[in-house]
């Protein structure tokens, strides 16, 4: 499965709030998404996260390491799957 990629912005934001639909030095400037295109990229990241946890579980399925199916074992197999440090908001960093 292919990861998700951020959405192309539709425009972009300086330091000073102006926006411009084009820029030559994107890399100076906030790119900016539209609700919609940030609500696919959440949908397609959840979907993305579900599929690698429905692999983790079928991994220990079909490995033997799941003990008859306790949902202990899949919970854990799951949670091995969390990242050792959460994803922080840019604004954040």
């Amino acid at each position: 499965m292919d990861k998700t990629t951020m959405p192309e912005p539709v425009a972009y934001q300086d330091d000073d709030g102006s926006c411009w639909e084009l820029t030559s030095h994107p890399e100076l400037m906030t790119p900016l998404i539209t609700t919609t295109q940030a609500e696919a990229y959440a949908a397609a990241k959840v979907r993305e996260a579900l599929e690698e946890a429905i692999a983790a579980v079928e991994t220990c399925r079909t490995t033997g390491t799941i003990r008859h199916g306790t949902v202990s074992d899949c919970i854990e197999a799951i949670r091995a799957l969390f990242p050792s440090t959460p994803a922080r908001p840019e604004s954040e960093r």
